[in-house]
């Protein structure tokens, strides 16, 4: 028993990847049980199994396709444009303005999925509008 249950984390582990969904869900756990050991488990069982194991249904942190985490780490060592204004300006005050579009297009929704308990996983979401 032990056997399959590290075998089961590496597979949660593993993500979707292989399967070609967003993320596994209880239902697809219960199939690769099945097909893995030939075992046939209820749902309340799966779950059950993977809490036990240290897993959660958690909220994935959603991520763009194209971003750089190097990048953002250069960009938030760029002082603020305020800070630079109040640095050459300090007896003046410092007012920015700043400019954002609006838009109600199509967003990805909020994607769950098995992860280990107290992380916080990312998934590449659609963040472009049509």
């Amino acid at each position: 028993m032990a056997d399959e249950r590290r075998v089961l984390a590496k597979r949660v582990e593993a993500g979707p990847q292989q399967d070609r969904v967003c993320s596994l869900r209880g239902v697809d756990f219960q199939k690769f049980v099945q097909q893995q050991f030939g075992k046939l488990l209820s749902l309340t069982t799966v779950y059950r199994l993977l809490h036990d194991l240290g897993y959660e249904w958690l909220v994935l942190r959603p991520k763009h396709r194209k971003s750089d985490l190097d990048a953002v780490g250069e960009f938030k060592k760029i002082p603020a444009a305020h800070t630079q204004l109040e640095v050459k300006h300090p007896q003046q005050q410092t007012v920015v303005f700043f400019q954002d579009e609006c838009s109600f297009d199509q967003q990805g929704a909020l994607m769950r999925g098995w992860a280990r308990r107290g992380s916080r996983p990312t998934l590449v979401r659609q963040t472009e509008y049509n």
